[in-house]
């Protein structure tokens, strides 16, 4: 005979009244937050909404960072939505799924960015307001108003693609009511012209990409969107790109100048873009001014990849390749006597460009010349091993502590990795003692790094 259990014995005795205060006064708050859910799902004259909807706004209104709503709460409400699908009630369940979103992207600025489950629920809760408007198909203008009303108050990307999203739902009616809807608000969004500052506007981004989205499937009319802001130089060359991606290329080449007109030293991107447009229809001189200009700027290895390239075009590449490596070595003449690092960063990028064209033997004498950075000289070595060993040996020897340094773990892994590569260039030029030699120097010199004698054991190298 099974023996009875006396705690649940003596639940069953009790007065339900007093089962009932004793259950209220225990229960966790999510579980009386459940229940009540539950209550308002199976009230007797179905759904009570003013139930869920005073749930929901107290869920709503404690979002927050301490002690208040999490995802869970959220969570638990979308459940319940589901049971009401569930139980045959779409229409409730479309209803306070939308609201639900709505409420959601207004409070979003107080969720808690720890909570990384809070965008599942609101796919979740997007996924039920679909699921239901499937079933029941509602008005596709009125659908069209609450895609619309979410697009715009797309702050955190929580709605992106409703329209394509819903483009069954909304059928032709609601598509054309969102198109109605997005150009009443564009056309009271006044256009920006080059210089124009305006503070951050959620309002104008989301009207101007929900814009932008809309219109793509008509290149003019995309335009046409894109023309209403040239407040900077990226603008302007979001509009020759398109031109270009559209086969207008004389338009793509015009809205480029004007934008380097407007803004002739924001944003090399535009020069960058406009010298290849250049290149493309044969005006070559325009091209190679715009890529000397660009290298002036910033004369690094592409730069001057960009600038040689068109001077190839143009049969002119031993003159402006000539003029390049002169502008690097007068900058470092220049700057010589300077406490700027300037000079050394200018001598970097003649010595790496040298490496670019394969000339190590050039880059190793501008290198001596001038010294460079630490990074360089590693790069340099590396273009010096497979024709020049001894001359990679000597710069790996001289980088040794320089790599040691920072007497971290990764230092000393690094450390180890060019003691293997001076072991073997040694044997390459069957001089062996030239690796004992850097081997004997590093073991004494850092003798009291224990970790580094460890790792240099571990490998085999001593």
């Amino acid at each position: 005979m099974a023996k009875t259990d006396p705690i649940r014995a003596h639940l069953m005795r009790l007065d339900k009244a007093v089962l009932v205060t004793l259950f209220l006064k225990h229960a966790d708050e999510g579980f009386l937050a459940q229940l009540g859910l539950e209550v308002a799902r199976q009230a007797p004259g179905g759904p009570d909404l003013a139930r869920f909807r005073q749930s929901l706004q107290g869920i709503l209104g404690d979002l927050g960072w301490e002690e208040g709503t999490t995802s869970s709460d959220l969570d638990r409400f979308a459940d319940s939505l589901r049971a009401l699908m569930t139980d045959g009630h779409p229409g409730a369940a479309m209803e306070l799924a939308a609201e639900a979103l709505e409420g959601l992207e207004q409070a979003w600025d107080n969720v808690d960015s720890s909570d990384d489950y809070m965008g599942c629920v609101a796919t979740d809760l997007r996924e039920i307001h679909h699921e239901a408007c499937s079933q029941i198909r509602p008005d596709p203008r009125k659908l069209a108003g609450w895609v619309f009303r979410m697009e715009m108050a797309n702050d955190y990307g929580t709605f992106d693609n409703l329209v394509d999203e819903y483009r069954p739902l909304l059928g032709l009616q609601g598509l054309e009511q969102v198109h109605r809807l997005a150009s009443e608000v564009w056309d009271r969004v006044p256009p920006l012209g080059p210089g124009n500052k305006q503070a951050p506007d959620y309002g104008r981004s989301n009207i101007r990409r929900f814009m932008l989205k809309l219109t793509r499937p008509d290149p003019e009319a995309h335009l046409a969107v894109l023309e209403r802001d040239l407040s900077g130089p990226m603008d302007f060359l979001g509009l020759a790109e398109h031109c270009l991606a559209s086969g207008w290329a004389d338009r793509s080449i015009a809205w480029a100048e004007k934008g380097l007109q407007a803004f002739p030293d924001k944003d090399p991107s535009l020069a960058s873009f406009l010298a290849d447009r250049y290149a493309e229809v044969g005006r070559l001189g325009e091209a190679l001014s715009l890529r000397w200009a660009l290298f002036e700027a910033r004369p690094q290895v592409d730069t001057y990849k960009h600038l040689v390239a068109v001077a190839h075009r143009a049969g002119e590449t031993i003159a402006w390749r000539q003029r390049a490596l002169d502008l690097l070595q007068d900058r470092f003449e220049g700057g010589r006597n300077r406490t700027s690092h300037w000079g050394r960063q200018d001598l970097d990028q003649l010595v790496l460009i040298h490496l670019h064209e394969k000339a190590a033997l050039e880059a190793l004498a501008a290198a001596r010349k001038g010294g460079c950075t630490h990074g360089t000289w590693m790069h340099l070595a590396k273009g010096l091993e497979p024709m020049h060993p001894g001359d990679a040996l000597k710069i790996l020897q001289e980088q040794l502590d320089t790599i040691i340094a920072p007497m971290k773990p990764e230092a000393y892994r690094d450390a180890v990795a060019v003691l293997g590569r001076i072991q073997e260039l040694a044997l390459r030029l069957q001089q062996p003692g030239l690796f004992t030699t850097t081997l004997a120097l590093v073991m004494t010199g850092h003798a009291r790094k224990k970790n580094l004698v460890t790792l240099i054991r571990k490998a085999g190298l001593a």
